[in-house]
């Protein structure tokens, strides 16, 4: 799973270096308020996507040693809820690059 989230990390990465000179000054990001400048942020914030994707994951394997270390399910189940959320972060930060770019 860590390969995983190292190859999420890689293309975030990439994604950031090849669109870099043609971020605007704000990228939409808040899609849960209404349409319209209220979705718009400073191009530095979208930073916070793979950050969060990286703590929930960090979060998560704690979750897994400390809580749920005897049961086979809740760690299967996260394990896949791990890969869920590296994959839709990943993709909604590719998203919103190349929409922006």
């Amino acid at each position: 799973m860590i390969y995983v989230l190292l190859s999420a990390n890689v293309v975030i990465v990439l994604g950031v270096v090849l669109s870099f000179r043609t971020l605007p000054p704000v990228v939409p990001l808040l899609y849960s308020r209404p349409a319209g400048e209220l979705q718009l942020v400073d191009w530095w914030l979208i930073i916070m996507v793979p950050v969060v994707m990286n703590l929930l994951y960090v979060l998560n394997n704690f979750l897994i040693k400390k809580i749920f270390s005897g049961s086979e399910f809740a760690r299967k189940i996260i394990q896949y809820t791990n890969l869920v959320i590296i994959l839709l972060l990943t993709v909604v930060f590719i998203k919103v690059i190349t929409l922006v770019s």
